[in-house]
């Protein structure tokens, strides 16, 4: 199987990958006037939980969290991805 940098992937967030994400928000507009700041919305979950993102975008986002002694106490998502590729998905397991 081979997948893309470009590929969408499905994550279940955990309340500590949520929180780490309006951290993240927070710091990122943390000098802006409050009238100027946008609001924190997090990534739209399906039925079953999971968030998509681009696979590039996922690593971007939890960067930060994976060099963090955070990334020892819990995951900021559920270790199982699911590739979406052209309306069809699949699991890697």
């Amino acid at each position: 199987m081979k997948m893309h940098i470009n590929d969408t992937v499905k994550v279940r967030l955990t309340q500590q990958g949520k929180q780490y994400l309006q951290d993240q928000h927070d710091m990122l507009f943390a000098n802006l006037p409050l009238h100027r700041k946008p609001a924190f919305k997090l990534p739209t979950e399906d039925a079953e939980g999971y968030c998509k993102f681009q696979l590039w975008i996922l690593f971007k986002d939890f960067s930060a969290y994976f060099n963090s002694p955070q990334f020892f106490s819990e995951l900021p998502f559920q270790a199982e991805i699911e590739i979406v590729d052209r309306g069809n998905s699949r699991s890697l397991d």
